[in-house]
């Protein structure tokens, strides 16, 4: 039974003033693989890389250790205000950041993939914080000890689905 004042979706139960959009119809861009590089030793004269292993469990970018990437075509993967990049393979899969300018320009890693949301849709802090549906999803859908991994981004952007508050 449902309780008044919600209803059934394919997400499971929401407030009935909410609705179920995909998370492709919030992007204001296709989704993007990072740079498929490997990391250097970290250099002031190179761009920083962000990788899988650089983002705590919480969601930020440690930057104690941090590394470099050599590569001509690194400038066409560098992150923006906003961007959210999460993993697409193994036992990290969903574990995401959300880019802050104060941790300087980064360059994002093959394993990752990057959303651009559009902000009138849906907030990037929602999206990349602790308990939000792409943590949240990672948790319940994915089973301990399964190897994930996501090959292919979808040509409609992204068939995930996200509740939407009206």
């Amino acid at each position: 039974m449902i309780r008044q004042g919600y209803k059934q979706t394919e997400v499971g139960v929401i407030p009935e003033d909410w609705d179920v959009v995909s998370l492709g119809s919030c992007l204001s861009d296709w989704l993007d693989y990072g740079i498929n590089a490997p990391a250097v030793p970290y250099s002031d004269k190179l761009s920083a890389y962000i990788r899988i292993t650089d983002i705590t469990e919480d969601g930020r970018f440690m930057s104690d250790k941090p590394v470099s990437v050599k590569s001509v075509l690194a400038c066409n993967y560098f992150l923006s205000e906003g961007d959210i990049v999460f993993a697409r393979t193994g036992a990290s899969v969903g574990k995401s950041y959300r880019y802050n300018l104060s941790d300087g320009p980064l360059v994002f890693a093959g394993f990752l993939i990057r959303a651009r949301h559009d902000i009138t849709k849906l907030l990037p802090a929602f999206v990349a914080s602790p308990g939000s549906a792409f943590c949240v999803s990672r948790k319940v859908l994915i089973p301990p000890m399964v190897s994930v991994r996501i090959d292919s981004i979808d040509p409609e952007r992204s068939r995930m689905k996200v509740m939407w508050v009206v």
